[in-house]
Order: C-alpha cells, then structure tokens, then sequence
C-alpha cells in the first residue's frame, strides 16, 4: 500500500522542497530506544519527513526527536482538561503535538501496518476521538 501520497502531490503542487527524512538506522534506534517495533506506516513517515524540521510541518511536533517526549504531554494535556488517562493503553506513541492543545498517539505494539490513531484537540473535541 502507499501512503503519504496526498503529502507528496501537495509538495510537488507547491514547489516545495523534497522533505529530510530519518535513515533506516535512526528509525531502528528508535524502535530499540521505545522497545516496540513501529507500524510499517509510521517508518514510511519517518523515512519521508522524520527531520524536516524546517519543512511544512515546522511548529508541530512530530518528527523523529519529539515523540518520547510527547508521550508526556499526552499525559499533562489530559489531565489539564480533566479527562482520564485510564483508556490510554500501557504502551502508544505520541507521534504529533501542535502547540500543546493537539495531540495524536497510536497503541504499541501494533501488528497493523497502519494502526488506529487517537486524537486529542483541546476546546474541540471533549474526549479522544479514534481514527
């Protein structure tokens, strides 16, 4: 299956630099790092754009150095809006935050190649919503 192939066109649409993309070693560092292998489509992201931190994406945080740490923001945002972090399963990537009020994670370990996502934005949204 490809993904990211709506990504893609848009750069190309716009003229857009080619994204700065992790090595194979930096993404298998990272699943040792985690203790999980990362879903097939996540590594495809990765590989894509998991350092284009002057990309398109600048601002968010969702490239290859973010997401231990955005695992703990998951945490403050919930609880800062007084949802409870009881679903949230034992293990999950935090793999987006945009500016502490949006969030997206995914349960580890997966065996899906493109998992269920979760999303959390604060002031939209009143709970998680599943993706």
């Amino acid at each position: 299956m490809e993904y990211f192939e709506e990504f893609k066109e848009f750069l190309e649409l716009h003229n857009l630099e080619p994204p700065i993309g992790c090595s194979k070693e930096e993404v298998c560092e990272l699943e040792k790092s985690i203790g999980y292998s990362l879903p097939e489509a996540y590594k495809i992201y990765l590989y894509l754009a998991g350092k284009d931190y002057d990309g398109v994406m600048v601002g968010t945080d969702c490239f290859f150095d973010d997401v231990v740490s955005n695992n703990n923001y998951l945490l403050e945002l919930l609880k800062e809006n007084k949802l409870s972090t009881e679903s949230l399963p034992d293990s999950y990537l935090t793999f987006f935050s945009h500016q502490g009020y949006m969030m997206a994670w995914f349960q580890l370990p997966t065996e899906e190649d493109d998992p269920v996502c979760y999303h959390y934005f604060e002031g939209t949204t009143k709970e998680p919503q599943e993706y």
